[in-house]
């Protein structure tokens, strides 16, 4: 997939705040250098889910009216909730300058996304939408299900009041606006993934379960005990193909590995 070398922190402008001269000085910051997928880079319209819904309802919704166009893209946008930096700081001060600007964009090199994105599960009704994390006080379960997806805006300052009513991260919200990771050709991808998982997790339970069978099924002579336990054992080799395939869908460096991890715990949660 080509990339962009994007500046994290805009080198030239700001889009948020005209006449900002942008973060020059972090130009040539390896820390300020990240690799990025043209369309979550580049500013341009995308098809996107409606939100203010929950995903399920979202889900219903996009069967009948489909995508709306939104302006995604990072670019030179940097939204913050603190004071952002005007001029080139004393390097003693840069860390804590940039502490203070309070960024609601996730730096995947800094942060822990799971912290703030989740991917919408559903075996049933695969659909490969990424929305905020709840936020959770200290000690509160994780919900199953999300609780709303991002304003379907452009203004930051919109997305980030619909989150904090939602009880959402704002953070999540915004990043997955200006990033355009609920973009229509994302969430096709994600899904096309998601259904592949469900035809191998299909395969994985029917073959395992036809080597349980066949394990235990009465045999009329024993001389055919050796025959069943070939049969059983290549069952048995086909099961951990398919589980190897799975659990290889979810290294690093494959694409969307974070959302298979994430159906993984749900199948296994399944299992039990």
């Amino acid at each position: 997939m080509p990339v962009d070398i994007e500046h994290f922190r805009p080198k030239g402008e700001v889009a948020e705040t005209p006449g900002h001269p942008g973060y020059w000085w972090l130009a040539g910051h390896w820390e300020n250098l990240l690799p990025s997928c043209i369309d979550c880079n580049r500013r341009r319209y995308q098809p996107t889910p409606a939100s203010l819904a929950s995903v399920s309802g979202v889900l219903d919704h996009q069967r009948v009216r489909g995508f709306r166009a939104i302006l995604t893209g990072k670019e030179s946008c940097f939204p913050i909730s603190g004071a952002r930096m005007a001029a080139e700081p004393l390097p003693a001060n840069l860390p804590a300058s940039i502490a203070a600007e309070s960024a609601l964009l996730i730096n995947p090199c800094s942060d822990d996304p799971e912290e703030h994105l989740r991917f919408y599960i559903d075996r049933q009704n695969p659909l490969g939408l990424v929305y905020p994390a709840p936020t959770l006080l200290p000690g509160q379960p994780r919900p199953a299900m999300p609780i709303a997806l991002p304003a379907l805006s452009d203004d930051v300052a919109a997305i980030e009041r619909a989150a904090q009513h939602a009880g959402v991260s704002v953070r999540g919200a915004v990043s997955i606006q200006i990033f355009g990771l609920n973009r229509l050709a994302l969430v096709q991808e994600r899904t096309r993934i998601l259904r592949r998982l469900d035809v191998l997790a299909t395969l994985l339970v029917d073959v395992a379960g036809a080597a349980d069978t066949l394990e235990l099924l009465p045999l009329a002579a024993a001389a055919d005990e050796p025959a069943r336990q070939r049969s059983v054992a290549k069952l048995r080799a086909v099961t951990a193909r398919l589980l190897s395939e799975i659990k290889a869908m979810a290294q690093p460096d494959e694409p969307f590995a974070s959302m298979v991890s994430a159906w993984i715990r749900t199948f296994a949660a399944e299992l039990i």
